[in-house]
């Protein structure tokens, strides 16, 4: 294996990212995990190593500190890596392991760079020891506590003070895990929400559906998250506006009244840079503004004038409002701090009923023209026609649209009661993503879990924590 030897001190950033040799990968085959791994060789502390191999890529994996989790695992590395095998008077190299201060000692509270269980241990004969007799190690006073890990040969482990140096590490690729995303849907006829796994598209089940759900129309996402929480906002027919747990489908009760601030016909809503909820009033063609958390009326956002059937409602990366207005087949762009009306900011292209509207990961508005069973796109600063980004795949009368966490664009087609999914980039037709249950569908909203304490500690993000500590210590 072709070894390259890095002399940290000299260009300690620069080359932290370059040595790396050829990974080996554990396969599942192979009784394995798939996981790729490497051993760089350089003249580094843990600190360093730790930051070394996390600016390394390997097929589009981020290296962390290799985590040896089973005898298995160990027994991989040292079968694929001479230097871990080696005579155990050979130092390094570092793997994973630490202790936060204040951990008991020798071997209490020891845990992996990414939160996984510290269950298996491999130590040496009198090891973990946490007392430094000495080695090739740098300028470490005898007995100094030792908190973090290295293999020490045969191949067992060893602890070493913080402040050492060691010779090379061990990198390990992993994919990042799968997060779960969910896809809801809402149902205009037959008055319920349908949830589909947000990667396939299989039909999960129904997420609500009767009393005191009508009539299901535009969603959107809310902006208050707390661990493992999101709640989903709902213009409910003629009514209100309700909100539900977004991950359980638990109603959390009617957010906004019948006609409380006027409103009548909920339709477009969206949650400002405020963190205040705005809704299209379709029936009195006003933007109504509510506060974001107790839903209060707080006041008329933008009245009439222009505003003729609004549809669907979002702000801009310019924090400026965008309003599908349908009586006039044009997109309106009112001042996202005072309401005021700034331009027909886009209607070219034969924009016929426009209904969705988003903003790509491009910087362009994306408008579901109904009238046309086409999706347009216009310059996301300009307001200048671009092109029909797609009209392919059977798409009837689309009416929500947006980009999924894949990048790709989804837009519910309602005439043929289903989620049609587009390239991101070209507007190729891809699939039928999403059918079944769906009765004159309308819009769509990507649940995707944002990390809580629960998520962060199951991500391993509680021992990246926990080693950020470690450096804040020692800075």
């Amino acid at each position: 294996m072709k070894r390259v030897t890095l002399f940290c001190c000299a260009v300690p950033v620069l080359l932290f990212g370059v040595a790396q040799a050829a990974p080996v990968q554990w396969s599942v085959a192979d009784g394995g995990n798939d996981h790729w791994y490497d051993v760089i060789d350089a003249t580094l502390t843990w600190e360093e190593a730790a930051d070394a191999a996390a600016a390394l890529l390997h097929e589009g994996m981020t290296g962390h500190l290799a985590t040896v989790t089973s005898q298995a695992e160990n027994d991989f590395l040292a079968a694929n890596f001479p230097s871990i095998a080696g005579d155990p008077v050979d130092p390094g190299p570092w793997i994973g392991g630490f202790q936060p201060a204040g951990s008991p000692e020798p071997n209490g509270n020891w845990h992996w760079i990414t939160g996984e269980p510290f269950s298996y241990t491999n130590w040496d004969v009198n090891e973990p020891s946490n007392a430094y007799w000495g080695g090739p190690h740098g300028d470490i006073p005898m007995g100094s506590s030792e908190e973090r890990l290295e293999f020490h040969g045969n191949p067992r482990w060893n602890d070493l003070p913080a402040a050492a140096v060691d010779f090379g590490y061990v990198v390990e690729y992993a994919p990042p895990a799968r997060v779960e995303v969910d896809l809801l849907v809402s149902s205009f006829s037959n008055h319920r929400i349908v949830r589909y796994d947000g990667t396939t598209g299989t039909l999960e089940g129904v997420f609500d559906e009767g009393f005191p759900l009508d009539q299901p129309g535009w969603m959107t996402m809310g902006p208050t998250r707390s661990p493992d929480f999101a709640s989903l906002y709902v213009s409910n027919g003629d009514l209100n506006v309700l909100r539900y747990d977004a991950q359980t489908g638990t109603f959390l009760g009617v957010f906004v009244a019948p006609g409380y601030g006027g409103l009548s016909y909920p339709g477009g809503l969206a949650f400002g840079p405020d963190q205040d909820l705005y809704i299209a009033s379709t029936d009195i063609n006003q933007i109504l503004n509510y506060d974001g958390t107790t839903g209060e009326f707080l006041d008329v956002f933008v009245d009439g004038g222009a505003l003729d059937s609004p549809r669907e409602i979002v702000f801009g990366p310019d924090g400026h409002l965008y309003v599908a207005n349908g009586g006039s087949d044009e997109i309106l762009r009112y001042n996202g701090a005072t309401g005021a009306l700034i331009d027909s900011f886009a209607s070219d292209g034969g924009l016929d009923i426009p209904n969705g509207l988003t903003f790509g990961p491009d910087g362009n508005l994306y408008v579901s023209s109904s009238g046309t069973d086409q999706v347009l796109r216009y310059n996301g600063i300009t307001g200048e026609f671009i092109d029909i980004f797609t009209d392919g795949g059977g798409l009837d009368e689309p009416v929500g649209l947006e980009f999924g966490p894949d990048g790709h664009l989804y837009v519910v087609s309602q005439l043929t009661q289903s989620v049609l999914r587009y390239d991101g980039t070209t507007g190729a037709y891809m699939d039928v993503f999403a059918s079944g249950e769906l009765s004159n569908p309308i819009d769509l909203a990507f649940l995707v879990p944002e990390p809580g304490p629960l998520t962060l500690l199951l991500c391993g993000a509680l021992g990246l924590l926990a080693y950020r500590g470690l450096k804040r210590g020692h800075s």
